[in-house]
């Protein structure tokens, strides 16, 4: 059944992926409506699997007297819930020595699934499940003597001191459940696949920390696969190798579900508005320091990254301060800059006092697995996924005018107003330029460009932040205030600030004067406030100004040039 299925729609990547997922959720589904619970506990994960999976079987005497093996198992991504379902669909029914002589290229073979989309990465993870199912029912075998429904649990006995629970409406009613009770260690360490986070975790037990590391799964639902190559099963590889270098286990952490809801809803949503979203920012503040610092903090001393930042104690105002590092270029603060005080007290960055250059020069000498890989470049949750592509699968396509902000004359199309942020120049397609974009109006889908980015007088001198997160907790200082600079993207360039006010009549609202103008100021982008090194905190862009939508010419006319073959109407 499963092979009609896969086979029947083609053998195409996108197709396949997509049919695994409904798989995968059809098997969940008839679960739910049987008032099962599948049990994730941790006897039944699966080791060596990139995904976080769990697998159980059982054996069942049929009235013919024929002993059957049953097996359920649930997966945090649903591409390998998909594959999980069509491994238990081909055992469900054999015998156990029908099992035991199992081969997972073979079972995947016959289902249809071609090698896009089954990577040797999965293959080696299915093989692990298959391996876990082989044993239980190894265990199941040496306790026949049992009448009826025998349950495999492998190893419970070895697990003293763990409080017992019965399994309750699971297959083998009544069979006992062995659930763990985590103790904490003095550091968890973030690790990311990356040298940073590697680096940072080797420094830390260099320094006597008794550290844990933790990998956080918050790359997006693998109904996106079709779109891109998602790279994090490279990234649990290499972070598990790292471990393996020093003996540690990595505790993988599945976030997809709490990202989705705090990071990635809210990126849609202002995409949707006209707004620039910085989903990085968001995401450290929501989960890195957010999520997993609320279920994990009490547990550990500090939790620990590989952010290019430090922090330091500042006794004037009993409050840990985020400081810059001392690499420029690689300084990551902007993107800590919206953490609250005690999420910045709880924060450890062991490679905020390195350059990259020595950060690099440490993974050599630690002979690191991953101390050649290259930084990665792209939002955090994206992976290789272009960030126009995610754009349009949640948005889809809704071409508008392209129109010259002097003059109100259409030049183009653009393919959707959500595509493009103030200051872009790329991917406008527009001949005759540079042209810049420097205004949107989401209401009418209309996209304003301009030849003229670079003059000065175009730079905006005011603007307004909202939500704005002082880190200590408190407004900066009158002195702080007149030293005051502000960035509005990740890089080494400031501004410096002329004049900053709390609006009164608004509360969380400050208005914005600068010395010198700044270029691509965007609603919805992150403005970070530094006083020296000392990042005070950050707030979101309101308010354009004198550039406001109102602003914005009418279309006059169409350009007779064909400057947008590709998008122009015929």
């Amino acid at each position: 059944e499963v092979g009609q299925r896969l086979r029947g729609v083609g053998f195409g990547r996108r197709e396949q992926l997509l049919e695994l997922v409904a798989l995968g959720e059809e098997e969940k589904e008839v679960w739910k409506k049987g008032g099962k619970e599948l049990c994730h506990e941790e006897d039944f994960r699966v080791r060596g699997c990139a995904a976080v999976v769990y697998v159980y079987a059982w054996v069942e005497r049929r009235n013919n007297g024929r002993r059957e093996v049953d097996v359920v198992g649930d997966a945090d991504a649903k591409v390998v819930r998909g594959l999980l379902t069509v491994l238990m669909r081909r055992i469900r029914g054999l015998t156990m020595e029908e099992v035991m002589e199992l081969d997972v290229d073979e079972v995947f073979s016959e289902a249809g699934l071609t090698m896009a989309v089954i990577s040797s990465t999965r293959i080696a993870g299915l093989r692990a499940v298959l391996d876990l199912i082989q044993r239980q029912l190894t265990t199941a075998r040496e306790n026949m003597s049992m009448e009826g429904t025998v349950m495999a649990v492998e190893g419970a006995e070895q697990h003293a001191g763990r409080e017992k629970t019965m399994l309750g409406s699971s297959p083998s009613q009544g069979a006992e459940v062995w659930w763990s009770q985590g103790q904490g260690e003095d550091i968890a360490v973030l690790l990311s696949g990356g040298v940073d986070s590697s680096v940072s975790m080797r420094l830390l037990r260099e320094q006597g920390y008794k550290v844990q590391p933790f990998y956080l799964k918050v790359w997006l639902q693998d109904e996106l696969a079709h779109l891109g190559e998602c790279p994090w099963e490279e990234d649990v590889a290499y972070a598990t190798a790292v471990c393996n270098q020093v003996g540690l286990d990595l505790e993988v952490v599945p976030l997809q579900e709490e990202y989705w809801n705090r990071v990635v809803q809210y990126t849609v949503d202002e995409a949707r508005s006209g707004r620039t979203p910085n989903p990085d920012i968001m995401c450290n503040s929501r989960v890195k320091f957010g999520v997993f610092y609320d279920r994990f903090g009490k547990d550990f001393g500090k939790i620990a990254s590989g952010h290019y930042a430090q922090v330091s104690f500042n006794e004037t105002y009993n409050s840990v301060d985020l400081l810059r590092s001392v690499d420029d270029w690689k300084d990551q603060t902007y993107f800590l800059s919206h953490l609250r005080q005690d999420q910045v007290g709880k924060a450890l960055f062991p490679v905020g006092s390195f350059s990259k250059q020595e950060v690099r020069q440490l993974a050599e000498s630690y002979q690191l697995p991953n101390c050649l890989r290259k930084d990665s470049q792209g939002i955090c949750f994206l992976g290789k996924l272009r960030f126009d592509s995610f754009l349009e699968h949640h948005l889809g396509l809704h071409p508008g005018p392209l129109v010259e902000m002097e003059t109100g004359i259409q030049v183009g199309l653009h393919r959707g107003y959500w595509f493009y942020t103030l200051g872009q120049r790329k991917g406008l397609g527009l001949s005759g330029g540079p042209w810049y974009v420097s205004g949107k109006n989401a209401d009418l889908n209309l996209v304003y460009v301009t030849r003229q980015e670079r003059n000065e007088q175009e730079a905006s001198m005011y603007f307004e932040v909202e939500a704005v997160s002082w880190i200590r907790g408190i407004a900066p200082t009158e002195p702080e205030r007149m030293q005051m600079e502000v960035k509005i993207r990740h890089g080494p360039a400031f501004c410096k600030v002329a004049n900053m006010v709390d609006d009164a009549d608004r509360p969380g609202v400050w208005q914005i004067t600068l010395e010198g103008g700044i270029h691509g100021l965007a609603p919805g982008q992150f403005a970070a406030f530094y006083c020296g090194p000392v990042c005070l905190g950050s707030g979101v862009i309101a308010d354009r100004g004198p550039a406001s939508v109102s602003s914005l010419p009418n279309i006059t006319g169409m350009s007779h040039k064909r400057l947008q073959a590709h998008y122009l109407p015929t």
